[in-house]
């Protein structure tokens, strides 16, 4: 009998309060689970960004995120998470250092548009991996985020809907952690790349080589997001033919420490960083 048969007859015999217990134990005993080859139909876990403690948590950590990008400190934290150091976020935030002094020694002057932004954590970054530079740094993000996030951070631009952010060019257009969570993602690939001038990066995407795309679901409840939400693993070679389509070639790749092993899932993913330049 399938997983989901199981489920099911668990579902239809099992007394609810019973099987919302059972629910709730091996919810916490799997972080992270395979969901399909598809995206789920009007599944509220496609909207577990928009929940209130994410918010709030990125909030609180905000001071401290601060404090460390402008401290002697590794960058090794991230924007939900700055207690300890990860190894993980130091090589993805070390990916951006190095794009962003790459595109300052052609030029001074530039812009960012940072899909999936938050409170324009990465512009600090920026800012001292480039000291010399004048970089218009702009952030989209869900609206609660960018509300706080504009009173915060007042020196990053803030947009709220795809539409007011894609109807301007950038120099970079940056997506970090941030793609997978988009339902259509070849088309939002598509705007992304159609708004950047030169560059496009995109890091902290997990890829799998043999497998086909597929949704997984990560229950965060150890960072303190209250709701679980869904994403993409990608293709690593379906990615790749996308971007190149888009006119945009790899100028280099940045391989990121972590495997993310879902349960019941086809493939382990592993996350990578890639570096694109327009043709």
């Amino acid at each position: 009998m399938s997983t989901l048969a199981l489920k099911r007859l668990a579902k239809d015999w099992v007394p609810p309060a019973v099987h919302a217990s059972l629910r709730r134990h091996f919810r916490h005993r799997a972080p992270w689970e395979y969901v399909g080859d598809e995206w789920p139909q009007s599944d509220r876990r496609a909207d577990g960004w928009n929940d209130a403690s994410v918010t709030a948590v990125l909030e609180a950590q905000w001071p401290r995120y601060l404090e460390l990008a402008r401290s002697a400190e590794p960058w090794a934290y991230w924007p939900w998470a700055t207690e300890g150091r990860d190894a993980a976020a130091q090589h993805n935030l070390l990916a951006f250092a190095y794009c962003i002094a790459r595109i300052a020694s052609e030029t001074q002057r530039f812009s960012v548009l940072d899909w999936g932004g938050t409170f324009g954590h990465f512009a600090s970054i920026a800012c001292a991996a480039a000291p010399l530079a004048n970089i218009t740094y702009q952030v989209k993000d869900r609206p609660p985020i960018c509300a706080i996030g504009s009173c915060l951070n007042p020196s990053v631009g803030f947009f709220d809907t795809d539409e007011a952010a894609f109807a301007s060019r950038y120099s970079l257009v940056l997506a970090s952690n941030a793609l997978q969570y988009s339902r259509d993602w070849r088309g939002t690939l598509s705007r992304l790349a159609g708004s950047a001038t030169s560059w496009l990066l995109i890091l902290a995407l997990p890829t799998v080589r043999r497998s086909p795309d597929f949704v997984v679901v990560q229950r965060p409840r150890h960072v303190g997001f209250a709701e679980d939400y869904i994403s993409w693993v990608f293709n690593r070679d379906e990615f790749l033919s996308h971007i190149h389509s888009c006119g945009f070639v790899l100028e280099r790749e940045f391989l990121s420490i972590g495997r993310l092993d879902a349960m019941h899932a086809p493939e382990v993913a592993e996350h990578a960083g890639f570096l694109f330049r327009r043709h």
